[in-house]
Order: C-alpha cells, then sequence, then structure tokens
C-alpha cells in the first residue's frame, strides 16, 4: 500500500484542512500503536488518490460539508470497507481551523452564529475524492449523532463478525 512520510502520523483531533488538501485520504495508524506516544487515535497519510477498495480498512477522506444555508465548509468522513459493503460516517467539519464534530447541538450553535443564519447545520456532504472503480464522489446526508453512534456499532460488529468468519476460511483451507 502506497504510504507517506510516517513521521507525519498525529493525532485525528490534531488533523487540520490544510492536511486533508494536500492528502484527501488519511488512514487509522493502528499497526503503530506500540510507537513511543502513538495510540489508537492516530492518522497516518497515504499516498492515494481514490479511496482503496480493499477488502476491510477505514480511511478518514477529505469532504465538504452543505450547511442549511448552501455555505460549503471543510470537513471528513470515515469511510469503512467491508467486502463489498461500504459505509459513511460524517466525522468532523471545520469552522476556520477548529474541528467539530459533525453533528451536535454546539456545532450548530458555532455554524449559526459564524454564518449569521438561524439553525445553520451541515445538512449533506460530498467526498473529495472517488472511491477505486466509481466515477463520481460519493455524497450523503447530514444524520442525527445518535443514529450515527448505532450506525457505527453496527458497522463495528459486522467488521469483527466478518473478520472472524476469514480467519475461519483461512483455517479450513
Amino acid at each position: 500500500m502506497p504510504q507517506i512520510d510516517a513521521d507525519a502520523a498525529r493525532p485525528v483531533g490534531k488533523l487540520l484542512p490544510a492536511d486533508l488538501r494536500s492528502c484527501p485520504v488519511w488512514q487509522w495508524a493502528m499497526d503503530e500503536g506500540d510507537t513511543d506516544g502513538q495510540d489508537e487515535t492516530w492518522v497516518r497519510p497515504t499516498a492515494h488518490s481514490v479511496v482503496p477498495a480493499s477488502a476491510f480498512d477505514h480511511y478518514l477522506v477529505s469532504a465538504v460539508a452543505i450547511l442549511r444555508d448552501g455555505t460549503e465548509i471543510p470537513a471528513c468522513v470515515e469511510v469503512i470497507i467491508n467486502g463489498p459493503r461500504k459505509s459513511f460516517h460524517p466525522a468532523f467539519v471545520y469552522l476556520i481551523d477548529r474541528q467539530l464534530p459533525f453533528a451536535s447541538h454546539a456545532t450548530d450553535k458555532l455554524l449559526s452564529r459564524y454564518t449569521k443564519a438561524a439553525n445553520n447545520h451541515p445538512r449533506n456532504w460530498v467526498l473529495d475524492v472517488v472511491i477505486e472503480g466509481e466515477r463520481r464522489p460519493r455524497t450523503g446526508r447530514a444524520r442525527s449523532r445518535a443514529f450515527a453512534i448505532v450506525l457505527a456499532c453496527f458497522d463495528l460488529l459486522w467488521t469483527r463478525h466478518m473478520k472472524k468468519q476469514q480467519a475461519r476460511n483461512r483455517g479450513q483451507g
């Protein structure tokens, strides 16, 4: 898998819009957890210009969030590739260089104040790159925080199930 300088890895909370502009596809640095100071919250840039359609992987992908009033702001969407299944979870938006949860009451208040538009919140998102083998960037609607948590839990359980199934199949082969 192509990668960029491993020293560029950082905690996801330190990811800036400039980082996503220079490298639109980031990967969780889970296999580097024993490196000094790193844990499961770290991400690393990749050299991918599209989101790879691999068997199982998680990526953080540069996106644009479209607010209720039509304003577009930088955002990041977690893309989970689970065999043929792909799921998308809006992770965060940026207000200037400040990272904010995609769906939260506090984010909505800040965005409304900044844009001077009442009840302004992310309504939709568009990835900045395509999924390997696809022609157009994926789009989606913002969901409530509770719904997003339920979906993320389901995806985690499904991924674990599929990895166990894959391990069993390897053991039988």
